[in-house]
């Protein structure tokens, strides 16, 4: 008996781009070693987490992809700036997250 899990694409281009992100590089071998010598990140199933969020690292075709989910499709309704930037917020961490919502809202 087998069991398979399925993963949505988006999550896998995620973790594919921790390998070229040198940030997440060093926390995830920090945590690796000790899961208490990075405050406020976690590594969940592959996944690096900031606070509980899916932490996205300096990737931003992955940020677009993101923010065009949640801010321009049927879900999004091409809300506002503190809208999308609050939708976005719930799920996701990358640095300089608001001003990078602000700015494609526009």
């Amino acid at each position: 008996m087998a069991l398979s899990t399925v993963q949505p694409q988006w999550l896998q281009d995620i973790q594919s781009n921790y390998i070229s992100d040198p940030t997440a590089q060093k926390v995830w071998t920090q945590l690796a070693v000790n899961h208490d010598t990075v405050p406020h990140f976690t590594l969940i199933q592959g996944i690096l987490r900031y606070n509980g969020r899916i932490w996205l690292g300096s990737d931003k075709a992955i940020h677009k992809r993101i923010f065009e989910a949640l801010h321009n499709s049927a879900l999004g309704g091409h809300s506002g700036a503190p809208a999308t930037y609050h939708r976005i917020k719930n799920l996701f961490y990358w640095d300089n997250m608001k001003s990078d919502i602000w700015s494609m809202v526009q």
